[in-house]
């Protein structure tokens, strides 16, 4: 008998816009009122995402201003992107240039990785759009640390909720963090819903999707958009996505292969 899986506690985000000299946003994550009272443990974990994000400073990743207490919750502040999120704008097909999108995000990822930093969560709606187009990662909640820093946070790794852009082996069971093949698989997966303008197992029902992913399933290939001009384009971009959601982490590319190949 196969491990059982067992789903989240749902909770969720709210984004409030601040206007004070310059908009920003302010976001706090709402759940049972039980944890949110645990006030050490929520600050620790503000304290640890905002010093995650400090260590991120690139123009493809989303400046943190800092946090502070809303409500009696605690939240990051950010600026305010006019843009909306990625996932905005797929839907809505408002993207001036999905391929640079996808070139864009390759680079972000790629300089995280060499900073030593997994993100751990990336997906449309992590990704917020400035008014010129660019994108930038955001949501530094599930980012992992690989290598020694000056600050010591502990921290416990729970089950992705948005499974359709998670990795297999972190869906297995709870506990496993995050691995820079396990952002490589959630790129493979954004620039899919980049590129095709549907998510990746548009067809399924969310616990269907892990069902498939465990089960070593793949989407399906979408028809591109436009700005693959040639067959040729689009067989090439089909390829770099498989190898990138590869079931084995070994077996998928580097994010520097990555940017490499979505470049050219």
């Amino acid at each position: 008998m196969g491990a059982a899986i067992s789903l989240p506690t749902l909770t969720y985000s709210v984004v409030i816009r601040i206007h004070a000299q310059g908009e920003a946003s302010a976001e706090y994550t709402k759940g049972e009122q039980a944890n949110l009272r645990e006030q050490g443990k929520t600050l620790k974990r503000a304290a640890r995402e905002m010093y995650t994000w400090s260590c991120c400073k690139h123009q493809g990743v989303l400046p943190v201003l800092g946090f502070a207490q809303f409500m009696g919750y605690i939240a990051l502040v950010t600026p305010w992107m006019e843009g909306g999120s990625l996932k905005q704008q797929i839907s809505q097909r408002s993207m001036q240039s999905p391929l640079q999108t996808c070139i864009e995000l390759a680079i972000a990822v790629e300089h995280l990785h060499e900073k030593g930093i997994v993100h751990g969560d990336i997906k449309p709606d992590n990704v917020l759009m400035t008014n010129q187009g660019q994108p930038q990662l955001a949501d530094f909640g599930s980012a992992l640390l690989t290598i020694t820093r000056a600050l010591n946070f502990t921290r416990t790794y729970t089950f992705p909720f948005t499974t359709r852009f998670a990795a297999p082996e972190t869906l297995k069971e709870q506990g496993v963090p995050p691995t820079a093949e396990s952002d490589v698989y959630s790129l493979g997966m954004t620039m899919f819903n980049i590129m095709s303008g549907s998510p990746p197992f548009a067809d399924k029902w969310e616990p269907l999707v892990i069902v498939e992913v465990l089960s070593k399933g793949q989407p399906s290939r979408p028809d591109f958009d436009r700005s693959l001009l040639s067959s040729d384009a689009k067989v090439k971009m089909w390829d770099l996505l498989q190898s990138c959601f590869a079931y084995e982490p070994g077996d998928r590319l580097k994010v520097s292969q990555v940017k490499d190949a979505v470049s050219t």
